[in-house]
């Protein structure tokens, strides 16, 4: 897995190598292409004159806000359409101009002016679509904007907005229906900017997703019939696939195959914490097609470990490693529908969860991810505090107890630094 800033460092080293004469210049291209490494740098001027055009936005529309009243139905029209066309022409002067990040931050002024504008005639006029149907225009206008310009930063705020009118629409209908449209927006977003490679809209569509699922975590317990645990657990092992199809693409040239497998693993922990708060929402027993959901996604997940294991993605014992890790996953409801709050669960929570970090650990260092290591570590080290705290604080008196709490703390951290170097050393060699 690509260590952090590779493709600034294979640019430095392509320049190098043309300059010895060891690649041919007319590689260049076409290798950071292969790597996504093409893709425009933002200027510490465009980011700036983003928050500039933000802070514009803001002031502009609370000045037409504030003298809303005082104008007539035709100058309020005459104000919001001049200020659209203005600024969109600026957008292509500042393009023709060669100045693309200031022509992207007079794009996104212009869709900010475009939803203020909205709302105003909306107000002027009585119309009572609704605020969320209102937000869906103002998505569209943001993704056409993104399409036709084509413009990273229109993306961007199309996939907030999308956020925005997902959840007041969950909101207006009480958060009992599922947003559909929303998810295919962002299935949207996700396919252009994987066209575009434009890697910084590819994360935010990701944590968007992200939100989407917590948000109908509730919705989907209730029109599934399933407690707050299978629904986590049913995440958890849905993140589990995702991080398996990364693997399997891993040596396919997929640009994101490394985004699915970060967020994968990183899904797939939130959910293994999870389901330490989670119950059987006052049932005794599961949901009647829970073990046969949970046997299909364990199936599933230990169909795609052998195809990752098959194009040497993963080693034979990972590919056990998962097919535990997923068992274990499926299996948390039916053993709370059986043990409830009892110490015993407890403690096959906390093997369980130290196993999983253990794994992550060995797996991150193997493929030189630092992100996902690092965080391993720390997790490793909150997961030692917790099992000290929660399990021997009852057995320990106080003096004893935050003594040897102290050493062991000391004693953790020379352990993980001792480890960060050593993977940090294997890495640079």
């Amino acid at each position: 897995m690509r260590p952090p800033f590779y493709v600034r460092q294979l640019k430095r080293d392509l320049d190098d190598w043309i300059a010895r004469g060891w690649v041919p210049a007319t590689s260049r291209d076409m290798i950071l292409g292969s790597v996504g490494g093409l893709g425009g740098r933002t200027s510490l001027a465009g980011v700036i004159a983003t928050l500039g055009a933000v802070l514009l936005a803001a002031g502009a529309i609370s000045f037409v806000a504030a003298n809303w009243e005082a104008m007539s139905k035709i100058l309020r029209l005459g104000v919001i359409f001049g200020a659209l066309t203005l600024t969109y022409l600026l957008a292509a002067l500042l393009f023709l101009r060669q100045m693309p990040h200031f022509a992207q931050a007079a794009i996104l002024f212009g869709i900010a002016m475009f939803g203020a504008g909205l709302m105003l005639i909306g107000q002027t006029y009585h119309m009572n679509a609704g605020w969320p149907d209102g937000l869906m225009i103002w998505t569209l206008a943001a993704f056409a904007a993104a399409v036709i310009v084509p413009s990273r930063t229109a993306l961007a705020a199309a996939i907030i907005l999308t956020g925005v009118w997902t959840y007041f629409w969950l909101e207006d209908y009480g958060f009992a229906r599922i947003h559909w449209a929303g998810l295919l927006a962002l299935v949207a977003a996700f396919a252009l900017a994987g066209w575009r490679q434009a890697s910084a809209e590819v994360h935010l569509a990701f944590v968007a997703l992200i939100v989407w699922l917590i948000w109908h975590a509730g919705i989907l317990s209730d029109a599934l019939g399933w407690s707050s645990a299978e629904v986590t657990a049913i995440y958890g092992l849905g993140a589990l696939m995702v991080f398996l199809a990364g693997r399997v693409s891993n040596d396919t040239g997929f640009a994101y195959a490394h985004d699915l497998q970060r967020y994968g693993i990183a899904v797939t922990g939130i959910a293994v914490f999870c389901l330490h708060f989670t119950d059987l929402d006052g049932d005794t027993l599961i949901s009647e097609n829970w073990l046969v959901i949970a046997i299909s996604a364990v199936l599933l997940a230990v169909l795609l470990a052998r195809m990752a294991g098959a194009r040497r993605q993963l080693l034979t014992s990972e590919e056990f490693a998962i097919t535990g890790i997923a068992t274990g996953i499926a299996a948390y409801p039916i053993l709370l529908s059986h043990m409830g709050g009892a110490l015993d669960l407890e403690m096959i929570y906390i093997v369980f969860a130290g196993l999983f970090i253990v794994w992550v650990i060995v797996h991150a260092t193997r493929v030189e991810d630092r992100v996902i290591a690092n965080l391993a570590f720390l997790t490793f080290g909150a997961w030692v505090i917790y099992l000290y705290t929660d399990v021997f604080q009852v057995l320990l008196d106080q003096a004893t107890f935050f003594l040897i709490g102290g050493v062991m703390l000391v004693g953790l951290a020379i352990l993980l630094e001792f480890v960060r170097r050593r993977v940090t050393a294997a890495e640079g060699g």
